[in-house]
């Protein structure tokens, strides 16, 4: 199962943390899913030690959207409306592996606009 598409996206950051949530559709199934996921200070470090530097809403989309595609790619959708709950500093590490090896596929693959060489 892989998600196909996330959208409605959203993410506000409050005194106790970010409050994420989203739409996902999957592919073979017919109605799209929500996910919500909170990020609390506690896991504020790790994530800063993962991107190098302060991190933003941006940098919290991002990892949010990669907790999504490793959710759905368990298998796991039991309810239309997912709760991931809360990011614990040790998902964060994982998290980053995804992100990484992402980048490095980019990297690999052609831009779908550039002649191949």
């Amino acid at each position: 199962m892989s998600a196909t598409h996330i959208y409605d996206r959203r993410i506000k950051k409050t005194p106790h943390g970010y409050r994420c949530r989203a739409s996902a559709a999957i592919r073979g199934k017919a109605s799209p899913f929500s996910f919500a996921l909170f990020v609390p200070p506690e896991a504020y470090a790790k994530i800063e030690s993962g991107f190098g530097r302060q991190f933003g809403i941006k940098d919290v989309g991002r990892l949010y959207e990669v907790r999504i595609r490793q959710y759905v790619e368990n298998g796991v959708l039991v309810s239309w409306n997912i709760d991931l709950g809360s990011l614990d500093s040790r998902e964060v590490d994982g998290l980053f592996s995804d992100i990484r090896r992402a980048d490095r596929v980019q990297k690999v693959l052609p831009h779908p606009f550039q002649p191949s060489q």
